[in-house]
């Protein structure tokens, strides 16, 4: 089982990120106490207001969500699509 602290992980962050043509990452850490996900932009969409909306915080650029009690199963099935249709709706009115 392998664990990574808080440190090493932020690491993993930064190498999603830095995938070229990648406008908007989201890295998903299983917690002993739930789940946080780490949001990253490099557009102008405001990853602070997406974070707000699930009762997480940060920055335009940089922002993450902590889920108490909650699963990777629960983030694939009603976080994630949640946060993919953000996107494409930002982008959709951006254009």
């Amino acid at each position: 089982n392998l664990e990574l602290d808080d440190f090493e992980s932020d690491g993993l962050v930064r190498e999603g990120h830095s995938l070229k043509g990648c406008l908007f990452s989201v890295f998903i850490k299983e917690r002993s106490d739930g789940i946080s996900l780490n949001l990253r932009s490099r557009n102008d969409f405001d990853v602070s207001l997406l974070a707000t909306s699930f009762g997480g915080g940060g920055h335009k650029k940089a922002s993450g969500i902590k889920l108490k009690n909650c699963n990777l199963q629960t983030v694939e099935k009603e976080i994630l699509p949640k946060i993919i249709e953000s996107y494409k709706n930002w982008r959709k009115n951006e254009n």
